[in-house]
């Protein structure tokens, strides 16, 4: 069986899942914990993958929750079920995706930028932000600059 992709209004999934399964079709919308929040958010916000069934998908352009398939020229996008089983393996008792979450950085660390504008400038890790970005303190003109640096730029010093 392979799953279509639709995109769902924003912080709808549940409600478009809903809506879909009340049409007889099966849905999945993998969650996980936020690191930072503790919060029970999507993997992929704002969409879900719903069984292909028959092959039909029309019906999905006026399903509430919905803006539609994910479209790849005029026929929908195609999620191989192999690997929504991936997905599906990674899954806890509680049903969440394990996201492992270890930057290697510890708060008051000394670190440095390896990208962007502010290359191979030092300072100091204070935490995550969430989206993938880290908080760090600079020292800039004597005093204590807070700002967000995404983590791909970050490294230990």
């Amino acid at each position: 069986m392979s799953w279509l992709i639709a995109r769902t209004q924003s912080r709808r999934e549940r409600y478009a899942q809903s809506q879909v399964e009340r049409q007889g079709r099966s849905t999945y919308c993998p969650f996980f914990r936020e690191h930072r929040t503790k919060k029970i958010v999507p993997l992929f916000p704002c969409y879900i993958f719903i069984s292909s069934g028959d092959g039909s998908w029309w019906f999905l352009r006026s399903t509430f929750g919905l803006f539609g398939p994910v479209l790849r020229g005029n026929k929908p996008d195609i999620m191989p079920d192999d690997m929504l089983g991936n997905l599906r393996k990674r899954e806890g008792q509680d049903g969440l995706i394990d996201v492992p979450f270890d930057n290697g950085l510890r708060q008051g660390q000394t670190i440095t930028i390896i990208g962007g504008a502010m290359t191979g400038t030092k300072g100091i890790y204070q935490g995550m932000s969430g989206f993938e970005r880290c908080r760090i303190l600079f020292e800039m003109l004597g005093q204590s600059v807070p700002a967000t640096v995404d983590s791909a730029y970050v490294r230990a010093a």
